[in-house]
């Protein structure tokens, strides 16, 4: 009886929670957009679902960037089984009950893996409390991807227990699940890190078990880790000077050699798999072992092959993106480190200011990086959380999951510092030392440092990881991994309560009323010192005042205040417990459950953003325009929009007014923020995101250069202005019919630098003469304020497609090197316009003559007959579908079709019903060969890498389930038949 009551009281308790953080969304038909929800997450989760209802699989977006594989974009979550939902309810309704079903689920895992270690129902309570209403995990409602993977982690570590201490046969299947889960849902980091955490702890418990044995060898690679971590910083090093290389190169000397980091690591890990397969002959112990890192690895291959259908295609498309060209300094692995500081947070919540509140948050002042962002808005678990977990942690004793946790909570901590949990970066503080060290990167950058120097984060904790660790340097966001702090944290409070109940308390007093005065300390002196905290925030706020997010220095101090004040409370409320618990369990149970749910809704409920359902319906206004202009003036046929750099009302940020998030949602969906299109079937034309192509994305990233004196005469500029210069014939040549940008131009702002775009390009927002008037200047006043947006046609836009007669005819290009495109690129974009001029250089006109790829010239240059262009020879799209995409070609002589889409494996043509070879044409376009007369082109997208994950998918699961039902054979599990205690 008493059991169910306290699974009553547990449900009771994420009812309450859930009712308090997402009342608005259940009852007042609001919908989640803070961040990536609305702008990103929203419009592209229900272009998946336009797909399904259209009777096709998701496999092609046409929207997105010249055409992108919908599946292989793993944040689609295309094939994740939670997505079901969507099938059985209206779309607004199935996005808040998939994110609301994966917090209870975080919830309900955590109260499983507690259970299975057998803690107590109270602490199995306040465990699961904490990890689902921490802000680590609630955060992800903005971030639904990594908030699956965080409900399914603990479930994980269950099932890895299970496998590395009890031997369990259902260990193996249930981890292969979990795994595959998190991957179909979009987060493969997450199954990355669970499998290295479950690899670790095996590697623990053989460490424990067997001192003289497989353990001492174990301590043994430990003392060679010096050895490795000098190793891995040389590459570092290495590395670092061939970027530099390649940025001072000149065009066409062959490019430096890079170090093989990643064969030589996967070699090292070969050689460790062969020495522990080798010393498993030779004892018990050792086998024991092997056998645990083998299952381990079985059920990473089961998962794997399970999620074939998804993930063959993800490999294809990020294996030719700016992340696998990591090595030419594309790829930054660090934004968004986590400031040590921000961990005060974990005491009290929000010390820094918010984010969602207003312009509060003054943590992105404080040095060494002033300019850094905020990735996790806070780390709040609950102040009885932070001291029980303190009270239960430690390295050494029983049982052995206390110090797996202990080390997962210590180690995802300092690699979520990123570039901060380097000691190098603090070297580089000191006054001179630069000089030699080299100086501090900026906090953001589109492309890393290229001037030699090892990064900043180079030699820390998260560097070790990414590289140690094969395939991990393909992530980022160094946060992300406060998942699994908050985790081990949440566990462990979870057996400090049953360490409370059974006597052992004397910790947790010492560490909550440490916390209490501590709080009590800090909240007097803010008071005491009140005009020189005031001064001080004062000057915080003059270094944050130019910024996209100026300080309210008067709400800031407010937050200060409120935190510490909360803190002193919890702490207090923690330090009557700690002496209550062994005296009254059930009672301090129930009062320890109920004041964690309060602490938890005060402080942590206002990180779920919500906006009303409306904000996301309707015609954006851009949009709008767009449409009217096209029935003034239609273009000869389907076309592109391209948004131009990222930017915000400027009365947003001038005022300092708390965010009205209902307000950001509708502007920055009228202004048509990627991924705000996609349902709508506006076709954009680059937006450098999670995943683009290689290829693709240089025919588009902007550079600062600095105008010859002609330009600078010509625009007014000051003698030495810099401009943020976009290549705009890449926009050109990819069918880009209307730009988007910001109302106001500033020159070199790469927010509000779009001045290439200007010259032969049509303002029709706002029409012209809008602002005459005598209140004309007002109006526009606002407008710049508010609006903030023009819509410029373009008036240079290449066709959808066109006819060529000449071509160069050059090798394929193979592999990621930059430097072996560059010439290609240049010739591509280079047009001589009034801010990049290059001496000397010819322009080429891509109007008349192709660029192909082929390793057949001869064979080629067959349709080439040299012709000019014929405006008697026409292309035109008769069908454009996702999937199928035909056009009628009319050639006067032989020639060349261009086809402004993504050159990308998986489609197939057709010309007048016979195959026919797609060439790859301008790097990145498709190209036809054809003779003379009228032809029908039929392009279809059936991929090989989706076929083949089909057949690999079938077989894991037909794999899992015999894995399953062999389990269901296997005696019940008793705590005492653990082969490892």
């Amino acid at each position: 009886m008493r059991r169910m009551a306290m699974f009553g009281l547990a449900l009771a308790c994420l009812a309450v929670l859930l009712l308090a953080v997402f009342g608005r969304v259940l009852f007042q038909d609001h919908q989640f957009a803070f961040q990536d929800a609305g702008h990103y997450y929203y419009p592209l989760l229900l272009r998946v679902q336009q797909e399904w209802e259209a009777g096709r699989w998701p496999l092609w977006a046409p929207e997105a960037s010249a055409g992108t594989p919908l599946l292989g974009n793993p944040t689609a979550a295309v094939l994740y089984p939670g997505k079901l939902l969507f099938f059985l309810l209206p779309y607004p309704w199935a996005m808040r009950v998939y994110v609301i079903g994966h917090v209870a689920l975080a919830f309900w895992a955590m109260w499983a893996l507690l259970r299975g270690w057998r803690v107590s129902a109270t602490g199995s309570v306040l465990g699961a409390l904490a990890y689902a209403f921490g802000v680590p995990v609630l955060s992800q409602t903005s971030n639904m991807i990594f908030l699956v993977g965080a409900a399914w982690a603990p479930l994980g570590f269950l099932a890895a227990d299970r496998w590395a201490r009890c031997r369990r046969r259902a260990a193996v299947p249930g981890l292969a699940m979990v795994l595959a889960l998190q991957v179909l849902g979009g987060d493969p980091e997450a199954a990355y890190v669970t499998l290295v955490c479950a690899a670790g702890y095996a590697a623990g418990l053989a460490m424990a078990r067997s001192p003289l044995g497989v353990g001492r060898w174990l301590r043994r690679v430990g003392a060679g880790l010096i050895a490795v971590y000098l190793g891995l910083l040389g590459l570092s090093w290495w590395s670092a000077r061939a970027i530099h290389a390649l940025s001072v190169a000149a065009s066409g000397m062959p490019a430096p050699w890079k170090p093989p980091t990643g064969i030589l690591v996967a070699a090292a890990w070969g050689v460790g798999a062969a020495v522990v397969a080798w010393r498993a002959r030779g004892g018990r112990d050792a086998r024991e072992f092997a056998a645990m890192i083998g299952g381990l690895i079985g059920a990473a291959a089961l998962a794997l092959a399970v999620t074939g259908a998804q993930l063959l295609p993800v490999l294809e498309y990020t294996g030719m993106s700016f992340r696998a060209a990591e090595s030419e300094g594309f790829h930054d692995i660090y934004p968004y480190s986590a400031h040590p500081l921000q961990f005060l947070d974990a005491i009290w919540p929000s010390v820094f200011g918010t984010l969602e509140g207003g312009y509060r948050s003054w943590l992105n002042a404080l040095p060494p990086k002033p300019d850094s962002r905020l990735w996790m808005p806070s780390v709040y678990l609950g102040g009885l959380t932070l001291v029980l977990a303190a009270a239960a942690a430690g390295f050494r004793g029983e049982p052995p999951w206390r110090t797996w946790l202990s080390v997962v909570a210590v180690v995802s901590l300092l690699a979520a510092l990123g570039y901060y949990g380097s000691p190098l970066l603090w070297a580089r503080c000191v006054p001179g030392w630069d000089s030699a060290l080299g100086p501090i990167e900026p906090a953001f950058s589109w492309q890393v440092r290229s001037d030699g120097y090892l990064r900043d984060g180079d030699g820390g904790i998260y560097w070790l990881l990414a590289s140690a660790l094969p395939g991990f340097r393909s992530f980022r966001y160094p946060p992300k991994l406060l998942v699994f702090w908050a985790l081990a944290v949440s566990a462990l409070a979870g057996m400090g309560w049953d360490r409370l109940v059974a006597g052992q308390s004397r910790r947790a007093q010492i560490i909550a009323g440490c916390l209490l005065a501590a709080s009590l300390i800090a909240l007097a002196a803010s008071w005491l010192v009140a005009d020189p905290l005031r001064a001080w925030f004062d000057g915080l706020a003059e270094v944050l005042q130019s910024s996209d997010e100026p300080l309210d220095v008067v709400r800031a101090l407010a937050d200060l205040r409120a935190a510490l004040g909360h803190g002193a409370v919890a702490a207090a409320v923690a330090l009557g417990l700690a002496v209550l618990a062994a005296r009254r369990p059930a009672r301090a149970g129930v009062v320890a459950i109920g004041m964690l749910v309060l602490d938890l809704c005060l402080a942590n409920a206002y990180h779920v953003v919500t906006v009303p359902q409306a904000a996301f319906e309707g015609t954006p206004r851009a949009l709008e325009v767009i449409r009217d202009a096209e029935r003034a003036n239609p273009s000869p046929g389907p076309f592109r929009v391209q948004r131009v750099g990222r930017w915000w009302p400027t009365q947003w940020s001038a005022s300092g007014a708390p965010r009205r998030f209902e307000e950001i949602t509708r502007w920055e969906r009228d202004s048509l923020r990627p991924n705000y299109g996609l349902p709508l079937g506006v076709r954009s034309t680059f937006y450098f995101d999670t995943i683009e192509p290689l290829d693709y994305g240089l025919f588009f990233l902007p550079w600062t250069l600095l105008p010859d004196p002609a330009s600078v005469r010509a625009h007014d500029l000051r003698p030495g202005q810099k401009v943020w210069y976009y290549p705009r014939r890449g926009f050109d040549l990819w069918n880009t019919r209307y730009f988007i940008v910001p109302a106001r131009l500033v020159w070199d702002s790469p927010a509000r630098g779009y001045a290439a775009f200007i010259p032969r390009s049509t303002f029709i927002y706002p029409a012209l003469g809008s602002f005459e008037g005598p209140d004309g200047p007002a109006r526009r006043a606002h407008w710049e304020a508010t609006d903030d947006f023009r819509v410029l046609r373009n008036e240079a836009a290449f066709p959808r497609a066109w006819v060529v007669h000449r071509a160069y005819l050059i090798p394929r290009i193979r592999g990621l090197r930059v430097a072996d495109r560059a010439k290609l690129m240049q010739e591509l974009l280079y047009q001589d316009d009034e801010f990049w001029h290059l001496p000397g250089v010819v322009v080429r006109d891509p109007h008349s003559v192709a660029w192909v790829e082929t390793d057949r010239p001869k064979e080629i240059d067959r349709f080439l007959s040299r012709a000019g262009p014929d405006p008697a020879e026409t292309v035109t799209v008769t069908r454009d579908e996702p999937q199928r995409v035909e056009l009628t070609a009319v050639l006067r002589t032989p020639g060349l079709v261009i086809i402004s889409d993504m050159y990308y494996p998986g489609w197939n043509l057709t010309v007048d019903g016979r195959p026919a070879e797609i060439l790859r044409t301008n790097r990145a376009m498709r190209g036809v060969a054809l003779p003379a007369g009228t032809h029908r082109l039929v392009f279809r997208y059936d991929p090989l890498s989706f076929r083949l994950g089909i057949a690999l998918s079938l077989l894991g699961l037909t794999t899992l389930a015999a894995l399953v039902a062999w389990a269901l054979g296997e005696p019940s599990y008793h705590p005492s038949k653990a082969r490892w205690q």
